[in-house]
């Protein structure tokens, strides 16, 4: 799971300029998102091709764009936040983990059911540490450039000399996931480009190069290469019907551009989008029920004067999101900001009672459709989700100084020996 796309299509309808099939700039590092490209196609059935086809072509082709370092990263599952069980438990649902244990060894051939094979963490590491292990001999001796293996605790660097930032010798910079690994890199001395699919990292892209504006007052430059977002006016089918797989780039400084004229009327535009983007479902959040991107950026105005930095401030936008939806079968007027002054919990409470109000009258309202009705979350649901939401967003805020989700009430729980959403049965 990743952030929902329909986030994507809204922002290249909104600043279209900021992508484009060509990278206009010669970047300074490029990070390798590896998890991404454990992933193989179907076609490549050895582990000699595996390695070229997904990572040695990649490097060879970063450097090809004029870069000085290129960075391959996997995620250290030491890091990555217990938070992020709860993906893994419903991807594992539709496609089940290969029985693979750390006493085992890599196959000489490579699974049948490759995706069941990338569902369990052991055999990924492996992988992880088979493509790092030919990388090194393949790049140790390059006279020009550097090339970054971001895996283990111990950051590796091949080639030419270059000074590290010093997060990457930090014992207590908590580097899991690819996803926030890929900042450490974020430098003025040039643009990063990171190489993924991956949509965290478009929220991930505007906080961090808004907290770096806010600190130095000098915006570092990111692109994106990602697989390109079809709009419903331009989607391209080959010839025997089949989408084609293509990739853009896209500048991240114009969508910062956008997202701040966009939410003017917001304290940080950058945050603020983010965790719009956040509670509409990534891999932290469960989806609203009935309400995703498009319905959620048509009523933004909506918004004005909230901070969605803040729990009972989010939680009155998606109370108002909800209004707009059904406000004219309901007789309710729009949920006001709660005062300022009290503890955050009592004002979650009391940001929660209007939200329980507004939910039962959807409930009991027969001119909205019964599947609507049975969808809308409880109020402590909802109170979950708004944590969920807020744990989400210090963490693409903070990134390797987050918050453990288990150290207070973020909205998750435990059962059994599982991280889960609160209120939700794993088993249901």
């Amino acid at each position: 799971m990743t952030i929902d796309s329909g986030w994507t299509k809204i922002i290249k309808e909104g600043a279209p300029d900021a992508f484009a099939p060509d990278l206009a700039v010669r970047p300074h590092v490029v990070f390798i998102d590896g998890q991404i490209n454990l992933m193989k196609a179907d076609y490549i059935k050895t582990w000699a091709l595996f390695l070229e086809r997904q990572f040695v072509e990649k490097v060879r082709a970063a450097f090809a764009l004029g870069a000085r370092v290129v960075v391959v990263a996997f995620d250290n599952y030491r890091h990555v936040p217990s938070a992020k069980n709860v993906t893994q438990l419903q991807r594992s649902r539709h496609v089940p983990a290969l029985n693979f244990s750390e006493a085992d060894d890599l196959p000489p051939i490579l699974p049948e059911n490759w995706a069941g094979a990338m569902r369990n963490r052991t055999f990924k590491s492996k992988v992880a540490a088979f493509v790092a292990q030919n990388l090194r001999i393949l790049f140790k001796d390059m006279p020009h450039g550097t090339l970054v293996i971001d895996f283990s605790e111990t950051v590796e660097f091949l080639g030419a000399p270059w000074e590290p930032p010093a997060v990457l010798r930090d014992p207590a910079a908590r580097r899991g996931e690819c996803d926030i690994k890929a900042f450490s890199y974020l430098t003025t001395a040039g643009p990063l480009l990171i190489q993924s699919t991956d949509g965290d990292f478009i929220p991930l892209a505007l906080v961090q190069m808004q907290q770096h504006l806010d600190a130095t007052c000098a915006l570092p430059q990111v692109y994106l290469h990602r697989m390109r977002t079809s709009l419903d006016s331009d989607k391209k089918r080959a010839a025997d019907g089949r989408t084609r797989r293509e990739y853009e780039f896209v500048c991240m400084s114009r969508v910062l551009d956008w997202v701040c004229t966009e939410l003017d009327f917001l304290n940080s535009p950058a945050h603020a989008f983010a965790a719009l983007v956040a509670t509409t479902g990534c891999d932290f959040c469960m989806n609203l029920p009935h309400l995703g991107p498009k319905s959620v950026w048509k009523v933004r105005h909506a918004f004005a004067a909230l901070d969605m930095r803040q729990p009972q401030d989010l939680l009155v936008a998606i109370s108002r999101a909800y209004h707009q939806q059904h406000k004219a079968r309901l007789a309710l007027g729009q949920p006001t900001r709660v005062p300022a002054e009290s503890p955050v919990e009592d004002l979650l409470a009391l940001a929660g009672s209007q939200y329980d109000q507004l939910s039962g009258s959807i409930r009991r309202c027969s001119r909205i459709a019964q599947r609507t009705r049975d969808a809308i979350w409880s109020e402590a649901r909802m109170l979950a989700h708004v944590k969920n939401t807020m744990w989400t967003l210090q963490y693409w805020s903070r990134i390797h100084r987050f918050v453990d989700p288990m150290s207070a009430d973020y909205g998750y729980q435990r059962q059994r020996s599982m991280v889960v959403y609160a209120g939700v049965n794993v088993s249901a």
